[in-house]
Order: C-alpha cells, then structure tokens, then sequence
C-alpha cells in the first residue's frame, strides 16, 4: 500500500511499460495459480496483448505510476507520462499499482 503522501498518476500503458508489466504477469504466473499460464513470457511474446488495449479502444490498458515527490507535478503531468518517465508502479514483482 502507498503511502498516504505519496501522488499516483493512471495513464494509458503503452510500449514502454511492456517489461514491467510482463514482469509483473509472471511473478502470478510462477507463484499463484491466479492464471492458467504455466511458462513465464518474453515481453515480445507479451506484444500482441499489449497492442491489443489501443488507447481508443473499447478495452483500455491502464498503468498506475507515482509523480515523483521532487517533480513540478504540472511539467510531469504534460510531459514526463509522454516520454516514458517515472515508469510505473508494481515494475518489480507483487507491486500493487499497475492495470
């Protein structure tokens, strides 16, 4: 859980995100039963999913990243999200934010 402090941005996921979010999936696919993945995956091999969540389309893919403390909140907001930066939350194994 994060702290109460702590600002949390929701933007679209997008290629970036692709590692952290594969990274993710497979810490639930090697440590709970939660999918019926049984192997790992390659974030190449994870590429077709994530092109299948457009920004416009009916089923979005959502990633949850802190705003750094230190940041000018304004400039992150409108520039910092569109050039991958920050990365988003949960981006080693069992974090708790990232759709």
């Amino acid at each position: 859980m994060l702290p109460r402090s702590r600002e949390v941005q929701v933007r679209a996921g997008t290629e970036v995100d692709l590692s952290a979010l594969t990274e993710l999936y497979n810490h639930y696919v090697r440590e709970t039963a939660l999918t019926f993945d049984t192997e790992p995956f390659t974030p190449d091999q994870r590429r077709p999913w994530l092109l299948s969540h457009p920004e416009d389309g009916p089923h979005r893919l959502l990633v949850a990243q802190r705003v750094p403390a230190t940041t000018d909140r304004w400039k992150f907001r409108h520039t910092g999200a569109e050039r991958g930066e920050g990365g988003p939350v949960g981006g080693t194994a069992g974090g708790a934010l990232l759709g």
